[in-house]
């Protein structure tokens, strides 16, 4: 695929060159003050002309991380000198036009879709509203209903919510604020607690980079400018709350279950004694396919060495990975357990942490395991301390088959013991 140089939508093609840079580097001194998390601000919310597109930045409770973009028009003509106070408001996922697409006059936006005031084409809104803001700066932004797909949570079905952002503009260029509301589904999650900040943003500002490890991030070429993963640093370098204030005290994390003298509880150990299971060499790589609380799938590489015992035990040492992981990548979690005479095992993972494109999960997991003919199954039990999902129910299953980690993830597979 041809690259393409995101400058095309503000200037001629001469200057693609130098317009992505300039306008990335245009982007961050603009929100540079914002992204000092320690850096006092001014106190309560200030009346502003809230005119314009803006990029949002949140993250949910559950630990969804969510970039948005929203525009704010003046619902009826500005009357000269006074600041608008009702807007119709405008709301897109941050990737539904990426990488953007010029157009103009005699360059019309394919799909259905429309030719913004900045020369590039706007899918149709999510979701349109009206927003009041008072006179202290304050307002509430409601999304309702707002469908933010399956990539979100990487589910099979569309992730779909009701969002009520209680927001108070900090300056010309920033409004921030608190959400409530819920996921309604897949999974039904309160949303109370989530918080979010929003910046002055326009297309131009899309400027496509790609992260380098222990470095700046670099301009996309080629093939990359179609990946839209490219462009998340855009919005994910942006704080997602208000900037602290002098006197703010962050509430204290809930215990979510640690034990009084400071270590994880064990919970009791699921029941599998419908699922079949028989004693087999489990040495080897595996895909195993997870659905936390029968909603949210999750897929790891495990590792595993069987060493077979006497008595038809056997001693189990193991270690997970991200599927994503290179060989020789340090594990997230290493574990020993024993699988008895029947192939029954259960691995206690106190303490797993796992970075995910959404944020990082820390929890405490116990596996309760059997070994069918062709690959282990079970069902999970613990906690989930960070975001606080609080514990799992017993829809929390997986299922492994044998892995050539040098090969594609297949998708599509099992996450459950086969049904009797």
């Amino acid at each position: 695929m041809r690259a393409l140089c995101l400058g095309l939508v503000a200037l001629s093609l001469a200057a693609c060159e130098d317009i992505p840079r300039k306008d990335y580097d245009d982007f961050r001194e603009r929100t540079a003050r914002a992204r000092s998390e320690g850096q006092d601000g001014e106190t309560g919310g200030s009346l502003q002309d809230l005119t314009g597109r803006w990029l949002l930045h949140a993250l949910l409770q559950g630990g969804i991380d969510l970039g948005l973009i929203v525009e704010l028009e003046p619902a009826s003509e500005p009357v000269e000198g006074e600041i608008p106070r009702v807007y119709t408001s405008r709301i897109w996922l941050w990737r539904q036009d990426i990488p953007p697409v010029a157009c103009d006059a005699g360059t019309p936006c394919p799909n259905n879709r429309t030719c913004n005031s900045y020369g590039t084409c706007d899918s149709p809104p999510l979701v349109v509203t009206t927003t009041t803001v008072n006179d202290d700066g304050t307002f509430q932004l409601i999304a309702d209903p707002l469908d933010l797909g399956t990539e979100v949570l990487n589910s099979a079905e569309p992730v779909k919510a009701r969002v009520i952002m209680n927001s108070r503009s900090t300056g010309p260029d920033n409004w921030c604020g608190d959400a409530e509301g819920s996921v309604v589904s897949p999974l039904t999650l309160n949303l109370a607690g989530s918080r979010f900040s929003a910046f002055r943003h326009v297309p131009q500002d899309w400027v496509c980079k790609v992260a380098v490890e222990d470095g700046e991030p670099r301009d996309c070429v080629g093939d990359e400018v179609a990946d839209n993963k490219n462009y998340e640093h855009v919005y994910q370098a942006l704080p997602f709350k208000c900037a602290a204030q002098p006197g703010d005290v962050e509430p204290p994390a809930p215990d979510m279950g640690v034990a009084p003298d400071g270590g994880p509880t064990r919970p009791a150990a699921p029941d599998l004694s419908a699922v079949d299971s028989m004693a087999r060499d489990l040495t080897g790589n595996w895909l195993l396919d997870a659905k936390v609380n029968g909603a949210i799938p999750l897929q790891l590489w495990l590792s595993m060495i069987y060493t077979a015992g006497v008595d038809g035990s056997a001693n189990l040492d193991g270690a997970l990975r991200s599927v994503t992981a290179s060989p020789g990548t340090p594990a997230l979690a290493t574990f020993t357990t024993t699988v008895g005479a029947d192939g029954r095992f259960e691995i206690w993972l106190p303490g797993l942490s796992i970075s995910t494109d959404l944020a990082t999960v820390q929890a405490d997991i116990l596996l309760a395991g059997a070994t069918l003919p062709d690959a282990i199954c079970g069902i999970a039990a613990g906690q989930v301390n960070q975001p606080p999902l609080g514990a799992l129910t017993e829809r929390t299953t997986f299922h492994a088959e044998p892995w050539d980690p040098t090969t594609e993830v297949p998708m599509g597979r099992p996450f459950a013991c086969p049904a009797e």
